[in-house]
C-alpha cells in the first residue's frame, strides 16, 4: 500500500506539470501523425477509443487516493486544533464519523450559536 501512495503523489504531481501538458501534445501530435502514416487504421481507432477511458479511469482512481489523503490530514490536523482548546466539544471533534442530519444538526446549533454572540 506504501508504494501505492508514493507512487500516487507522484503522479499526481506531475499530472498538475507544465510537463504533463507537453507529454500529452507530443502524444497527440504522435497518434496523429501515426493515423495519417496508417491511413487511419482500426487500430490508431482502437487506440483512442479504448486507451481514453482506461487512462482516465486510472487517474480518477489515483487522484481520489490523493484526495482522501489529503483530507484525512487535514481532518487530523482540525482535530489537533480542536483538542487543544480548553473545552473541545467531542460532538465536534467526532464529527465526521456522524451521519448527514447529525452533520447538519450541529451545523444549526453552531450558527444558531454564533448569531447570539
Amino acid at each position: 500500500m506504501r508504494r501505492f501512495a508514493r507512487a500516487a503523489h507522484g503522479i499526481t504531481a506531475f499530472a498538475g506539470s507544465g510537463r504533463a501538458v507537453i507529454v500529452i501534445v507530443t502524444a497527440i501530435a504522435f497518434w496523429s501523425a501515426w493515423g495519417v502514416l496508417g491511413d487511419f487504421s482500426r487500430a490508431w481507432e482502437l487506440t483512442a477509443t479504448a486507451g481514453a477511458p482506461i487512462l482516465t479511469l486510472l487517474m480518477l482512481v489515483v487522484l481520489q487516493h490523493s484526495e482522501n489523503r489529503e483530507s484525512a490530514a487535514t481532518r487530523l490536523k482540525l482535530n489537533e486544533l480542536l483538542l487543544a482548546l480548553e473545552e473541545p466539544d467531542p460532538e465536534v471533534v467526532t464529527v465526521e464519523e456522524k451521519d448527514d442530519e447529525e452533520v447538519h444538526r450541529l451545523s444549526e446549533a453552531y450558527r444558531d450559536e454564533a448569531r447570539q454572540r
